[in-house]
Protein backbone atom coordinates (compact mmCIF):
# COMPACT_ATOMS: atom_id res chain seq x y z
CA UNK A 1 0.00 0.00 0.00
CA UNK A 2 2.39 2.16 0.89
CA UNK A 3 4.29 1.21 -2.90
CA UNK A 4 1.28 2.20 -3.84
CA UNK A 5 0.70 5.64 -2.57
CA UNK A 6 4.40 6.58 -3.39
CA UNK A 7 3.60 5.96 -7.35
CA UNK A 8 0.53 7.93 -7.30
CA UNK A 9 2.63 11.01 -5.26
CA UNK A 10 5.41 10.59 -7.80
CA UNK A 11 2.86 10.69 -11.00
CA UNK A 12 1.07 13.58 -9.29
CA UNK A 13 4.41 15.62 -8.68
CA UNK A 14 5.30 14.60 -12.48
CA UNK A 15 2.43 16.24 -13.87
CA UNK A 16 2.35 19.22 -11.76
CA UNK A 17 6.19 20.02 -13.30
CA UNK A 18 4.83 19.56 -16.65
CA UNK A 19 1.45 21.68 -16.15
CA UNK A 20 3.76 25.18 -16.83
CA UNK A 21 4.93 24.19 -19.63
CA UNK A 22 2.02 23.06 -21.46
CA UNK A 23 0.36 26.00 -20.21
CA UNK A 24 3.10 28.29 -21.70
CA UNK A 25 2.65 26.41 -25.27
CA UNK A 26 -0.93 26.84 -24.86
CA UNK A 27 -0.65 30.74 -23.71
CA UNK A 28 1.94 31.75 -26.87
CA UNK A 29 1.27 33.23 -29.64
CA UNK A 30 0.34 31.44 -33.24
CA UNK A 31 3.09 32.50 -36.10
CA UNK A 32 1.56 36.23 -36.01
CA UNK A 33 2.07 38.44 -38.81
CA UNK A 34 5.90 38.62 -39.30
CA UNK A 35 5.37 34.41 -39.92
CA UNK A 36 3.13 34.79 -42.41
CA UNK A 37 4.53 37.59 -44.04
CA UNK A 38 7.90 35.61 -44.25
CA UNK A 39 5.66 32.03 -45.90
CA UNK A 40 4.01 35.01 -47.98
CA UNK A 41 7.12 36.17 -49.77
CA UNK A 42 8.40 32.91 -49.54
CA UNK A 43 5.70 31.07 -51.94
CA UNK A 44 5.89 34.42 -54.10
CA UNK A 45 9.42 34.21 -54.50
CA UNK A 46 8.83 30.56 -55.78
CA UNK A 47 5.91 30.90 -58.11
CA UNK A 48 7.84 34.17 -59.66
CA UNK A 49 10.85 31.92 -60.20
CA UNK A 50 8.33 29.00 -61.70
CA UNK A 51 6.79 31.96 -64.15
CA UNK A 52 10.60 33.19 -65.05
CA UNK A 53 11.40 29.97 -65.93
CA UNK A 54 8.43 29.02 -68.28
CA UNK A 55 8.82 32.94 -69.64
CA UNK A 56 12.61 31.79 -70.70
CA UNK A 57 11.70 28.48 -72.06
CA UNK A 58 9.43 29.98 -74.43
CA UNK A 59 11.22 32.60 -75.63
CA UNK A 60 14.59 30.19 -76.77
CA UNK A 61 12.04 28.26 -78.12
CA UNK A 62 13.04 24.83 -76.25
CA UNK A 63 11.07 21.95 -77.36
CA UNK A 64 9.78 23.47 -80.07
CA UNK A 65 11.61 22.56 -83.27
CA UNK A 66 9.65 21.27 -85.61
CA UNK A 67 12.22 18.48 -86.97
CA UNK A 68 12.90 18.79 -91.31
CA UNK A 69 10.74 15.87 -92.18
CA UNK A 70 8.90 14.55 -94.98
CA UNK A 71 5.99 14.61 -93.34
CA UNK A 72 3.58 17.95 -92.56
CA UNK A 73 0.10 18.86 -91.27
CA UNK A 74 -1.62 20.91 -93.66
CA UNK A 75 -4.46 20.84 -91.59
CA UNK A 76 -7.45 19.38 -90.12
CA UNK A 77 -11.04 19.22 -88.70
CA UNK A 78 -13.19 17.86 -85.40
CA UNK A 79 -16.09 16.24 -87.40
CA UNK A 80 -16.79 14.88 -83.26
CA UNK A 81 -16.00 15.21 -79.91
CA UNK A 82 -12.82 12.65 -80.12
CA UNK A 83 -12.74 12.20 -84.18
CA UNK A 84 -10.85 14.33 -86.56
CA UNK A 85 -9.88 14.44 -90.83
CA UNK A 86 -6.48 15.71 -91.20
CA UNK A 87 -4.83 16.26 -94.25
CA UNK A 88 -1.49 14.87 -94.36
CA UNK A 89 1.43 16.22 -96.99
CA UNK A 90 3.79 13.41 -97.76
CA UNK A 91 6.09 14.65 -99.86
CA UNK A 92 4.28 15.10 -103.50
CA UNK A 93 0.97 13.59 -102.19
CA UNK A 94 -1.62 14.83 -99.79
CA UNK A 95 -3.92 12.47 -97.46
CA UNK A 96 -6.47 12.87 -96.17
CA UNK A 97 -6.82 10.67 -92.98
CA UNK A 98 -9.70 9.92 -90.50
CA UNK A 99 -8.02 9.74 -86.73
CA UNK A 100 -9.96 8.36 -84.16
CA UNK A 101 -9.30 7.27 -80.80
CA UNK A 102 -7.12 4.37 -81.45
CA UNK A 103 -7.31 4.30 -85.15
CA UNK A 104 -6.04 6.23 -87.92
CA UNK A 105 -7.63 5.63 -91.82
CA UNK A 106 -6.48 6.75 -95.06
CA UNK A 107 -9.82 8.55 -96.73
CA UNK A 108 -8.32 9.41 -99.76
CA UNK A 109 -4.91 10.06 -101.34
CA UNK A 110 -4.37 12.99 -104.04
CA UNK A 111 -1.28 14.81 -105.69
CA UNK A 112 -0.08 18.18 -104.43
CA UNK A 113 -2.16 21.13 -105.65
CA UNK A 114 0.16 23.08 -107.46
CA UNK A 115 -0.57 26.64 -105.35
CA UNK A 116 0.53 24.62 -102.67
CA UNK A 117 3.91 24.30 -103.76
CA UNK A 118 4.71 28.20 -103.24
CA UNK A 119 5.55 28.89 -106.58
CA UNK A 120 2.70 31.23 -107.44
CA UNK A 121 -0.62 29.95 -107.58
CA UNK A 122 -4.15 32.60 -107.53
CA UNK A 123 -3.96 33.05 -103.44
CA UNK A 124 -0.34 34.52 -103.71
CA UNK A 125 -1.36 36.85 -106.29
CA UNK A 126 -4.36 37.76 -104.24
CA UNK A 127 -1.81 38.15 -101.78
CA UNK A 128 0.41 40.38 -103.65
CA UNK A 129 -2.45 42.45 -104.98
CA UNK A 130 -3.74 43.16 -101.28
CA UNK A 131 -0.27 43.96 -100.19
CA UNK A 132 0.42 47.07 -102.70
CA UNK A 133 -3.09 48.47 -101.97
CA UNK A 134 -1.61 48.26 -98.41
CA UNK A 135 1.40 49.63 -99.10
CA UNK A 136 -0.12 52.60 -100.74
CA UNK A 137 -3.00 53.38 -98.66
CA UNK A 138 -0.54 53.75 -95.48
CA UNK A 139 1.82 55.73 -97.78
CA UNK A 140 -1.08 58.26 -98.12
CA UNK A 141 -1.91 58.25 -94.73
CA UNK A 142 1.37 59.71 -94.10
CA UNK A 143 1.02 62.24 -96.37
CA UNK A 144 3.61 60.87 -99.07
CA UNK A 145 1.97 60.09 -102.58
CA UNK A 146 3.56 57.16 -104.28
CA UNK A 147 4.34 57.61 -107.57
CA UNK A 148 2.93 54.67 -109.36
Amino acid sequence: MVVRARRATAALAAALAAAPAVAAEAAAPGPGLAGVLQVSLGLGLVLAMVAAAAWVTRRLGVGTSVPAGIVRVRGGVAVGQRERVVVVEVRDTWLVLGVAPGAVRTLHALPRPAEADGTGGPAQAADATFARWLGRALEKQRGRHPAA
